[in-house]
């Protein structure tokens, strides 16, 4: 328990919007799956060459790492939306209860 002089000129952060949480979340999820599939695009046409050799009937392995531009920031962001709701319920559930995350604002 804060003592009143503490508690003075502190704020609380007592609910999150659940989904608002998640929006946020699922666009942290976006930038940070272009990033893996950039990443994963240039490994896989850097590897490919070097592991199964120049077959073109193989080649197309190097273009499904490319997908990964569109595949990667769909699923992580879907990931990270989910965590978002899940983070933002289990902690109005807590915050309600016990209260919740005290700040100083100036």
């Amino acid at each position: 328990m804060a003592t009143k002089k503490e508690a003075k000129g502190m704020s609380e952060f007592k609910k999150f919007g659940v989904l608002s949480v998640g929006k946020v979340l699922a666009i942290f999820g976006i930038i940070l799956g272009l990033v893996y599939g950039v990443l994963m695009g240039v490994t896989s046409t850097k590897l490919t060459p070097a592991l199964i050799g120049t077959d073109p009937q193989l080649q197309f392995v190097s273009m499904l790492g490319w997908a990964a531009i569109i595949v990667m920031p769909i699923i992580m962001a879907a990931i990270y939306f989910v965590i978002g709701v899940l983070s933002a319920f289990i902690y109005n559930l807590i915050a309600s209860r016990f209260g919740g995350i005290k700040i100083q604002l100036k």
